[in-house]
């Protein structure tokens, strides 16, 4: 993970809930750092599974967790590959060493190819993620670090001469010799100009040195280059923001949270409706259970792989699964279907729970399935990285609709 999104991870804890001085918390991570420390991450990495386990509610726990298996994770990249050139041999039962061996050709196609990084990447960090999200819209470092992981993956094939002042440009950011930076972020661009990350940090030096108008325009030109990307459009709107140009930011926000609805993106967007005077509730609520999902494997909470018990009106929720999985896609859309409804596996989960319980905690939810916009409640405002796929076919073919709805909430939250 690069410098500038370790910057953006600890910039988030200002306007986090991390002030919590609840003496349990302080102990447990007190011992936490002593484990981490004494090279105990796995007895600190349990300490703290078990912790968030019993306080699922807490961002703060959660985020510890993550942080703590973010650095595990980077450790053991460094045995990916570690195994490539590992000799393996098949013998007979006579002890005779069999040539050209099936079995011994995928055991070194195997070893080639692992990487015990990804293992725990999955069946750790971003379950930790997962997990976090679904119980908490303040887990911003859980939000970033699985939408690094999974969604933000610009081009990266750039030519060697950009590449070369690229790297020279960010030593001197690091350095803090911005005006340097900006000269080598431009020959980076000038040597290529579809390298979205030059133009991108481009943008963070002036955001850097206050020159908001020229921050702006990077930014812009960076949404351009990746108009699916979170991360330039975020930044946009936050020169929008520091220029005073309140309107700007949050239209920019709203437009960041059509191309992914990161729990940083909602809190920033919600802070700007304040300083409008125009405030706005999304109305998140956390889930009983991990969202449908046509992957099996994406039930699991834990390293054995048991499937998530729900309770209560999420018991509904997964049930409807079995409504309409034989018409899904492997990403849980319904290519044929002629509303959204039917379309997305996640918003017809919601639409068939809402039908059959009274459970006051969906009121909200169900005003909206009543408005016409469940969609939009279910797959923005309730956002889970699990359903990516079916949020970003929403938001690309209904954005007229989300703005209609941003609007609704706004009205929403007057009364």
């Amino acid at each position: 993970m690069n410098c500038k999104i370790l910057l953006a991870l600890l910039t988030l804890f200002s306007f986090s809930a991390i002030a919590q001085t609840d003496e349990e918390i302080e102990k447990k991570f007190s011992k936490a750092d002593k484990l981490t420390q004494a090279n105990k991450t796995e007895d600190a990495e349990k300490l703290l599974t078990e912790f968030a386990q019993q306080y699922p509610g807490s961002a703060q726990i959660w985020d510890k967790l993550v942080t703590l298996q973010l650095d595990i994770y980077q450790s053991k990249t460094s045995l990916d590959g570690l195994f490539g050139n590992m000799e393996v041999t098949t013998k007979s039962a006579d002890g005779k060493e069999l040539k050209n061996d099936s079995t011994t050709e995928k055991f070194k196609d195997f070893f080639k190819t692992f990487k015990p990084s990804d293992l725990y990447l999955n069946n750790n960090l971003l379950l930790s993620c997962r997990k976090a999200c679904q119980y908490t819209n303040e887990a911003y470092v859980a939000s970033i670090v699985i939408r690094n992981k999974k969604i933000d993956k610009p081009n990266s094939a750039y030519k060697n001469d950009a590449i070369k002042y690229f790297n020279a440009a960010e030593q001197e950011f690091a350095a803090r010799n911005y005006n340097k930076a900006a000269t080598l972020y431009q020959k980076a661009l000038d040597a290529d100009p579809s390298f979205y990350k030059a133009k991108l940090y481009l943008g963070d030096v002036y955001y850097m040195t206050k020159e908001y108008d020229k921050a702006i325009t990077a930014f812009k030109e960076a949404v351009l280059i990746s108009p699916t990307l979170l991360e330039p459009r975020k930044y946009l709107s936050d020169a929008y923001s520091n220029s005073g140009m309140y309107k700007e930011a949050f239209d920019a926000g709203v437009q960041a949270l059509m191309a992914y609805p990161d729990a940083t993106m909602f809190a920033k967007v919600e802070i700007i409706g304040r300083k409008r005077n125009v405030p706005i509730d999304f109305h998140w609520m956390k889930r009983g259970v991990l969202p449908n999902s046509m992957d099996e494997s994406y039930a699991i909470t834990a390293k054995d792989a048991q499937p998530e018990k729900a309770e209560g009106a999420w018991k509904l929720y997964q049930e409807a699964k079995n409504e309409i999985a034989k018409t899904c896609n492997d990403k849980g859309i319904v290519p044929e279907a002629k509303d959204n409804k039917a379309k997305y596996l996640e918003v017809f989960s919601w639409d068939y729970m809402l039908t059959k319980t009274n459970d006051p905690q969906f009121d909200f939810a169900k005003k909206m399935q009543q408005k016409g916009f469940l969609d939009c409640y279910a797959l923005l405002s309730c956002f889970h990285n699990d359903f990516y796929d079916q949020f970003r076919d929403f938001s690309d073919n209904n954005k007229e609709k989300i703005q209609q709805y941003i609007a609704l909430l706004q009205e929403e939250s007057k009364r």
